[in-house]
């Protein structure tokens, strides 16, 4: 309902995200491999991840405040030229100290930062009564681009190496990132928000803000940890690669389908029901999946679709709540309590591992304390949600 300069500028919001989310969700191929070669212990790869994806929500009020006085393209430019120094820059740490691949995906997080909040809300002002689908079909591409660039690392690094894969991907993220982000475009430049702490007397932006701080826990478990869980319990390092993608693509159909479903049936609903199923899943299947494979496939399936909607919604539950004009603000505070969850989760998951770990290595018995302890925390959430609704 937008017209023709509102599904161009879908198009470009569509391919940075997929772009730019292919090769975060893709880490945990990344990840796998490098814990293999015994590059580090899955505690520390945890902690590089973590680094990566919590600079969006660490950075979420100063990229904001650049959108606002700079424009969206520029500060989407800024970031293609980043995501791809960073990964050039991390294909030449893996045989360097590992500070330097901090360095190098910390890069790629300040990028991932700088794309995400230029892009992130175009949708909503160019969409009205389509919103929902909308802002679905941008998350959504970060869902194929999880299962291209997942695949694609697999198959690269086993033709070229390792090193050479990633370089591929950098000149991909540089030439695909520049292109898009000459697309994007505001419908008039939106007025500048300060954080306020007079946004927590209001109760329901208090209760999604705490529900989204500890959903966040759980949100990079499975795409960071399925590869490493595969080979754990037998499986060649390939079939890692084929369930993050798997994982990918469930995350682009529930993105896609519960934003059909908030136009439907509400926002706040339609994430409510995400948690719940996220939560669940994990503490049913994954749990007690085990070597076997048909499950395993049945969880991430399920489990992706809702782990995507609960980042795709919520730009339309803030939009529910406030203002169009409010949401860079809102996001950015919102988006803010993501930190402790996206910083701690996975490498807290990695430290369990490797205390849980035999003396044989990584089993699936090893992954049950880390599964219980997020599933648990993302139905708490979840409760959070139900009183709000």
């Amino acid at each position: 309902d937008g017209g023709r300069k509102a599904w161009k500028v879908l198009a470009a919001a569509t391919t940075i995200f997929l772009i730019t989310l292919g090769l975060v969700n893709s880490y945990g191929v990344l990840s796998s491999l490098l814990f293999s070669r015994g590059y580090a212990t899955a505690s520390t790869l945890g902690w590089i991840g973590s680094l990566m994806t919590c600079c969006v929500s660490l950075l979420g009020i100063p990229c904001a405040w650049l959108v606002s006085h700079y424009g969206a393209r520029r500060v989407a430019l800024a970031g293609a030229a980043l995501a791809g120094a960073g990964q050039l820059g991390t294909s030449f740490t893996f045989s360097a100290p590992v500070w330097t691949l901090f360095l190098a995906q910390g890069t790629f997080g300040m990028a991932y930062a700088l794309l995400f909040w230029s892009t992130n809300a175009l949708a909503a002002q160019w969409f009205a009564r389509r919103r929902g689908m909308a802002l679905g079909i941008v998350y959504s591409g970060s869902g194929v681009g999880g299962a291209v660039f997942a695949i694609a690392l697999g198959k690269l690094e086993r033709r070229v190496g390792l090193e050479w894969a990633i370089r591929v991907l950098a000149g991909t993220a540089w030439l695909g990132l520049g292109v898009a982000a000459w697309g994007v475009r505001e419908k008039g430049r939106a007025a500048v928000h300060v954080p306020s702490w007079r946004y927590f007397r209001d109760w329901n932006f208090t209760l999604i803000f705490l529900a989204t701080a500890l959903s966040s826990f759980v949100l990079y478990i499975p795409p960071y940890y399925l590869p490493t869980f595969a080979t754990a319990v037998g499986y060649d390092a390939s079939v890692g690669a084929y369930l993050v993608a798997g994982f990918s693509l469930a995350n682009a159909l529930g993105r896609l389908g519960f934003g059909l479903l908030a136009d439907l049936r509400g926002a706040v609903t339609s994430l409510l029901l995400a948690m719940t199923i996220t939560g669940v899943s994990i503490l049913t299947m994954w749990v007690v999946a085990g070597d076997n494979l048909g499950l395993l496939v049945a969880f991430l399936l399920i489990n992706g679709a809702c782990t995507g909607a609960l980042i795709s919604l919520q730009p339309t539950v803030n939009a529910s709540l406030f203002s169009v004009g409010e949401m860079g603000v809102t996001m950015s505070m919102v988006l803010f309590s993501r930190v402790p969850g996206t910083l701690l989760g996975p490498p807290a998951a990695g430290w369990i591992l490797d205390a849980s770990a035999k003396s044989g290595g990584l089993s699936a018995d090893s992954f049950r304390p880390a599964l219980f302890l997020f599933g648990s925390i993302t139905l708490v959430a979840a409760a959070l949600m139900l009183v709000m609704r």
